[in-house]
């Protein structure tokens, strides 16, 4: 009997190291694996981890100047959203823009961040709640 109390004692413990895991994962926003070369989007507080272990995270949303969808604007306008990368001991905070359906490239590391587009666009009778932003990015390899 002893020793089918150790089994089920360490299978105990296997099952809650398990969800501890989970558990960090869920509080953190972070997607366990995104594929390089493969569109995913980020809300706000947002994070995805790369197939190698690096987690990029959306910080925040600092500038959107762009021209509403229902207004004649002389320029595009622009956003500028704040980024994180880390892994292990290894962190850089980086600023990206996208306008006119352009985005700013940023190398990290081995890696290529770039925006695919920036969700909602704004109308002039809406302001955009931080929470409602949805960046789509892609991550490629160097």
């Amino acid at each position: 009997m002893s020793g089918r109390f150790l089994v089920m004692a360490a299978a105990l413990a296997v099952v809650a190291a398990v969800f501890l895991v989970a558990a960090v994962f869920f509080r953190q926003g972070v997607v366990p694996s995104v594929g390089f070369g493969t569109e995913f989007s980020l809300k706000v507080n947002g994070s995805v981890m790369l197939e190698d272990g690096m987690v990029l995270s959306l910080l925040g949303v600092s500038e959107d100047s762009r021209c509403p969808s229902d207004v004649q604007c002389v320029w595009e306008g622009r956003v500028v959203m704040g980024f994180s990368a880390s892994r292990g001991p290894f962190e850089e905070q980086f600023n990206l823009s996208f306008h006119g359906g352009r985005a700013q490239l940023r190398v990290i590391d081995n890696y290529v961040v770039e925006v695919r587009s920036v969700e909602p666009f704004p109308l002039s009778t809406r302001r955009i709640a931080v929470s409602d932003y949805v960046v789509r990015l892609s991550v490629l390899t160097v």
